[in-house]
């Protein structure tokens, strides 16, 4: 079959199952009374783009990186520059080994 006829026939087994919607409830009864992830992930997001622009920040946008993933994965729509918000979260990830890096280096002593 064409890819435009596969398409239709997906989405009409997914509309049939009500698979999204059920997810869409689950990830729904997931979060706390009042939540709005959305809005979460996109204040989480632009903490992360912040804290990868400097060295000594990086290792918070890891750890908010984590966060922000785990928030992500259960969203089927995406925060506002998620793609950005990856790239930053890569980016602070050898940033962070620098850091650890350098501090290992001070504490030991090494030569």
């Amino acid at each position: 079959r064409a890819p435009a006829e596969q398409k239709e026939a997906i989405l009409a087994v997914l509309e049939e199952s009500g698979l999204e919607r059920r997810l869409a409830a689950a990830a729904a009864a997931a979060m706390p009374a009042g939540a709005k992830p959305l809005e979460e992930l996109n204040t989480l997001g632009r903490r992360i783009r912040w804290a990868a622009l400097c060295t000594l920040t990086a290792p918070i946008a890891v750890i908010y990186g984590l966060r922000y993933l785990r928030g992500a994965r259960h969203l089927v729509e995406k925060a506002a520059d998620h793609g950005l918000t990856l790239i930053a979260i890569a980016w602070s990830l050898p940033l962070t080994a620098f850091v650890l890096f350098v501090l290992a280096m001070e504490i030991g002593n090494f030569p």
